[in-house]
């Protein structure tokens, strides 16, 4: 992306109309679609448009803003800024190259600022036409009959969150071509909500993206942010460096391989109005919005491909979910009188040390919380039990080697922290789908039934049965 850049100075009266500074320096914002970018000028981004060292009498070294215009007339705004190196000659420093990188962007017609304030958002996320939509519909069902194209209707869900309303739209989008017409499915979450540009990937694009995953058994990808100013209306394209998968989506298969669509969850009376609303309350709850983001880092292996990090990852998550249980190892009254006795019976000089070592250990064991966690998940625990035997008592024993290491350690701990992880994933989403609004019966079924389900119980057997053949021998 060619243009002219330079840091803006915006004037203090609001009404003053902007005007573009007389220094502007050459350059190219490079970078894939996701990220990251790198901002490359010739000459520097300073006032004179020198390159200078670092140094206390220097331009500063990063920027929240800088603004642009790209060969073709658009305005970009690049956000969070920093120079990562440069190169500068002593007789002519105005000839020299820096390298700015970026941690996102936004295009358009018009400039802006993270602070810009906004009242709406629409977004596309790969996946999410496939997991609204009521049926397949691929090009070669296309209909034409005296010259008019015969396409399901579109339909669109509402549902409120807090002051924010949310509309998921599905359509179908035409080309045409000499070969004859194609129909592609389209599908969007419109957001109308007030709150300014930095808060969109916090509030909303990266929240809705973590359900999508969990919801279709893929790593859901954010395509397109665009947003409405509040102001002057104008649209912006926005685009940051999400922690999200590289890889795009495949739906060939489509809808029939997710976990549970827009269309399951309304066969038991769950709307997408209470969809949402289930699923924001439940990030209301810090211990389970960490289970979610624990569990998406492991089902998609974004963070650290390994298998030690993917087994610790599924691990964490269900630590976490057992806050849906609490309590404590024994009833609080009764654990109060028994610290009383033993402080009473302990030596004058003793009793505070004894208090203090007493204090906060009511606390359930890790075996316990985890031998509780699967006790809610059913049937569902004994598929997994059977497959991988005192599965949920081995995870407690080699989270320790996972997560610290042990060099003594022998065997095929790749293939073991796999099996575990993939045991982990099924319970945790198991309960996911319940706190979502799905009966236990309805959850237990579409498990149960699921090609993916059984192809990894199956693939959990046999990774069993390699490593104790090869702990055996």
């Amino acid at each position: 992306m060619l243009g002219e850049w330079w840091i803006p100075d915006l004037p203090t009266d609001p009404d003053t109309p902007y005007e573009l500074p007389d220094q502007r320096t050459s350059g190219e914002l490079q970078g894939d679609e996701n990220g990251p970018w790198n901002l490359n000028t010739l000459g520097g981004l300073s006032q004179d448009g020198r390159v200078e060292f670092f140094g206390s009498d220097t331009p500063a070294r990063s920027h929240d803003t800088v603004w642009g215009m790209t060969d073709d007339g658009k305005c970009v705004s690049l956000f969070d800024t920093w120079r990562s190196s440069f190169t500068t000659i002593y007789a002519s420093p105005a000839t020299g190259k820096e390298t700015w990188s970026v941690g996102g962007y936004a295009s358009g017609r018009c400039w802006v600022s993270k602070d810009s304030d906004i009242s709406f958002i629409r977004i596309e996320y790969d996946v999410l036409g496939d997991w609204a939509s009521d049926r397949v519909m691929s090009s070669h069902e296309l209909r034409v009959e005296d010259q008019s194209l015969l396409f399901p209707s579109a339909s669109s869900y509402e549902a409120h969150i807090d002051e924010a309303r949310i509309e998921i739209k599905s359509g179908w989008h035409l080309d045409a071509s000499s070969d004859g017409y194609k129909a592609t499915r389209t599908a969007s979450i419109e957001i109308y909500d007030d709150l300014q540009i930095r808060d969109v990937i916090e509030k909303w694009v990266h929240p809705l993206r973590q359900l999508l995953s969990l919801l279709s058994l893929k790593p859901a990808r954010a395509v397109g942010i665009t947003v409405q100013l509040a102001d002057s209306e104008e649209l912006v394209d926005l685009h940051f460096s999400l922690l999200q998968s590289d890889k795009e989506y495949d739906g060939k298969r489509g809808h029939m391989d997710m976990l549970a669509t827009r269309k399951a969850f309304a066969e038991h009376g769950v709307d997408v109005s209470q969809l949402l609303t289930n699923y924001f309350d439940l990030l209301k709850n810090g211990d389970l919005k960490m289970a979610l983001s624990y569990f998406i880092q492991s089902q998609e292996r974004t963070v650290d491909k390994s298998a030690d990090a993917t087994f610790v990852n599924a691990f964490r998550t269900i630590e976490l979910l057992h806050t849906l249980i609490g309590g404590t190892s024994l009833p609080p009254d009764e654990y109060s009188h028994r610290v009383e006795t033993i402080i009473e019976s302990s030596p004058d000089d003793l009793k505070e040390w004894v208090c203090r070592m007493l204090s906060n250990r009511n606390n359930k064991g890790l075996t316990r919380r985890v031998g509780e966690v699967f006790g809610l998940v059913g049937k569902l625990s004994l598929m997994v039990r059977t497959a991988w035997p005192d599965v949920d008592a081995e995870i407690v024993k080699y989270r320790s080697i996972a997560s610290h290491g042990n060099p003594t350690q022998q065997g095929s701990l790749g293939l073991r922290y796999y099996a575990y992880a993939k045991s982990l994933h099924w319970i945790a989403r198991y309960i996911f789908l319940i706190q979502l609004g799905l009966p236990r019966a309805a959850v237990s079924r579409i498990i149960r039934k699921h090609d993916y389900f059984r192809q990894e119980i199956r693939m959990i057997r046999e990774w069993h049965a390699e490593v104790e053949e090869n702990t055996s021998s």
